[in-house]
C-alpha cells in the first residue's frame, strides 16, 4: 500500500529576546519552519527545530490535523464553560439585588460573585485565544506561554 499524502504545515519560531534592566522589553526573532504532520490516527510525528537566534535545539510534537482541530474544541468548549460560569454570576446578582431571595442573609458566598464572573471571562478570552491560535504542535512554550530558554511555537501564514 503506498504511503498518504504527507501534510506540511508553516509554523514560526519565536525566539524572544529580552532587553534592558530593571526595565525590560522584549523582541521576537523569527523563524519559519515546515513541519510534517502525521496522518490521521497516527502518533504524533517529532520535530526538532534548530534555533537560529541561540544555536539552541527545540524539540517538539506534531499532532495530526484532526488532533488539532480535537485540541481547538476542547479549547473553545472550556471557554464556553467559563462564559457560562460568568453568566450564571450575573444570574445569581441579579437575583440577590433585585431580592428574589429572601430566605438568606447576604454573606460571604454573595462576595465571591463578582470574583466567578471576572474570573469566568478573563478565562474564557484565554481560552479562545488558545482554540484560535494552537498550532497544533506540542512542546517547549505551546501552546500558550514562553519556555525558560524563550521559546514558542506558533502558526504561521508565511
Amino acid at each position: 500500500m503506498p504511503p498518504g499524502p504527507r501534510l506540511e504545515t508553516n509554523l514560526l519560531c519565536l525566539h524572544r529576546v529580552q532587553h534592558g534592566h530593571p526595565v525590560s522589553f522584549y523582541t521576537y526573532k523569527r523563524q519559519p519552519v515546515i513541519a510534517d504532520r502525521p496522518a490521521e490516527g497516527k502518533d504524533p510525528a517529532p520535530l526538532v527545530v534548530k534555533c537560529q537566534a541561540c544555536r539552541e535545539r527545540v524539540r517538539y510534537r506534531v499532532l495530526s490535523v484532526g488532533a488539532t482541530r480535537w485540541a481547538r474544541r476542547i479549547w473553545a468548549l472550556a471557554a464556553i464553560g467559563c462564559v457560562l460560569v460568568a453568566a450564571l454570576s450575573v444570574a445569581i446578582f441579579v437575583k440577590v439585588v433585585v431580592g428574589f431571595d429572601t430566605t438568606t442573609e447576604p454573606g460571604v458566598e454573595y462576595a465571591l460573585i463578582p470574583v466567578g464572573f471576572v474570573v469566568g471571562l478573563c478565562f474564557s478570552f484565554l481560552f479562545l485565544r488558545m482554540a484560535k491560535n494552537d498550532p497544533g504542535a506540542r512542546g517547549p512554550g505551546v501552546p500558550v506561554t514562553f519556555s525558560k530558554a524563550g521559546h514558542k511555537l506558533e502558526g504561521s501564514v508565511f
